[in-house]
């Protein structure tokens, strides 16, 4: 769910892949019954939608889906696509802008990649398989009852991203479904052109002593990271659902500063509950089966070819 720049109209997507707008002022004086108001469709995809953006001069919406597709449409008039950037091989679970040309996303597949949105090519790509030492993981499979393999899981699915744009894009932070581990990234800019992207490099590293539910950079505060997450232990009663951190110094450390709404969450019984109650394993069902034998989906080979020519 976001909110244009001037707030007066509201964009909300569904698990059935569509997106709808809704005039902020005119819903908030209809009825329950005025079936003339439930919203504008404004686009669908043929797959559940997990994340969605409007760009900073509100010229497109880029979505993110579950079969592997980030398509860029034209707004408001959605009927024109701009461009899809294809090359993940698991579902796209969050998107992040950099800057008003450059897009990061995060997938199933346990990569982050790059993009120039604009012609849908890829800058970069970060796969955390290829990391060294200890935090290198094989990709885990799941089996059938009849013990062929139909599932292959990675144990670095992103799960979510986040990107301190109040610092100019500088910095990058990224969790994961399955590891109890925070990586900090810092973006590298070309010539110091921020509008030209380079590369990522990992700054540092936080290990975790509760499960990440979510991630966001403050967007009042520089080098502020809030992170929402469950304990790991139901009985856990010392779990604070929600810390914050800061960067400082190619470090990530708790601030001397206290913030009360933080406390009063922290101890407040119905929010602790609430957050036990959230499912940890909500997003393992995303993950694709593999198609054995000559059952071949010629969309996939498809969008193959089409990588390979570019």
């Amino acid at each position: 769910m976001i909110f244009t720049k001037n707030e007066d109209k509201i964009l909300i997507c569904d698990k059935a892949g569509d997106i709808y707008e809704f005039d902020v002022k005119q819903s908030s004086t209809i009825t329950t019954s005025d079936e003339e108001n439930c919203g504008r469709l404004l686009l669908g995809h043929c797959s559940m939608l997990l994340d969605f953006l409007l760009t900073d001069d509100q010229r497109f919406i880029i979505s993110a889906d579950r079969d592997e597709k980030i398509r860029v449409t034209h707004y408001p008039n959605t009927y024109n696509i701009k461009t899809y950037c294809l090359g993940h091989s698991q579902f796209v679970s969050v998107i992040q802008l950099i800057n008003e040309q450059t897009l990061a996303s995060g997938s199933g597949d346990g990569k982050i990649k790059i993009w120039n949105y604009l012609n849908g090519k890829i800058l970069y790509t970060h796969d955390f398989h290829e990391q060294q030492p200890q935090e290198q993981q094989q990709p885990t499979s799941t089996t059938t009852n009849g013990g062929n393999k139909s599932l292959v899981r990675s144990d670095f699915a992103i799960k979510s991203m986040t990107i301190d744009r109040q610092n100019n894009g500088r910095h990058l932070c990224v969790s994961f479904l399955s590891q109890l581990i925070l990586y900090l990234f810092k973006i590298e800019y070309q010539n110091d052109d921020e509008k030209q992207f380079k590369s990522l490099n990992i700054i540092t590293q936080l290990k975790l002593n509760q499960i990440p539910l979510m991630i966001k950079f403050d967007s009042s505060h520089i080098n502020f990271l809030w992170i929402f997450g469950a304990a790991k232990d139901d009985n856990d009663n010392n779990n604070e659902p929600i810390q914050l951190y800061e960067v400082k110094q190619n470090e990530l450390a708790r601030p001397l500063i206290r913030i009360n709404v933080i406390d009063t969450l922290n101890q407040n019984e119905h929010f602790r509950r609430s957050v036990a109650a959230i499912k940890r394993d909500q997003y393992e069902y995303l993950f694709k089966h593999p198609f054995h034998g000559e059952i071949v989906d010629e969309n996939f080979q498809h969008k193959r070819s089409r990588i390979k020519s570019e």
